[in-house]
């Protein structure tokens, strides 16, 4: 049995096809994130599972995947997997970098792309994304959403 904390965030944005640019989609990521702190504390990773919701290519897909800590770089990692509108599988990866400075401010955003998983298994990027979560103003909900779990 595990012991952890966990809390949900919304992240809103846009997303750009790689073939279309220019046109902005609107974007909206729903995480609950789970932090077992043995696996936190030693593998600097949490689980990460929610929603995606981005009209026109993944209306509500459920994701699953994870945010990997990298203190020496100051960068949190995300990926995770989904189901598009179309049946395909694709993969988030993106990145948020943190910063001393301004530790919070810096934790807002969230860049990331998608890729569409072919049928030789080889993955094509597809999109790019923009997040962003204003910590200050998400910092009561999110809090609201802590939890400690002991079975994580």
């Amino acid at each position: 049995m595990a012991v952890g904390v966990e809390f949900r965030q919304t992240l809103r944005g846009v997303y750009a096809r790689v073939d279309d640019p220019g046109a902005e989609h609107p974007l909206e990521l729903r995480y609950h994130i789970a932090l077992p702190l043995s696996r936190l504390l030693f593998e600097g990773r949490a689980r990460v599972r929610g929603e995606l919701h981005a009209p026109g290519y993944a209306r509500h897909a459920t994701i699953r995947g994870e945010i990997q800590l990298r203190p020496r770089t100051g960068r949190l990692e995300h990926s995770f997997g989904f189901t598009g509108d179309d049946g395909a599988p694709r993969r988030f990866r993106g990145e948020t970098e943190a910063r001393l400075r301004r530790p919070l401010r810096s934790l807002e955003g969230l860049v990331g792309r998608i890729f569409v998983e072919e049928k030789n298994l080889e993955q094509r990027e597809e999109v790019r994304v923009l997040l962003r979560a204003p910590v200050a103003s998400e910092l009561p909900r999110i809090l609201r959403s802590l939890r400690t779990n002991a079975e994580l």
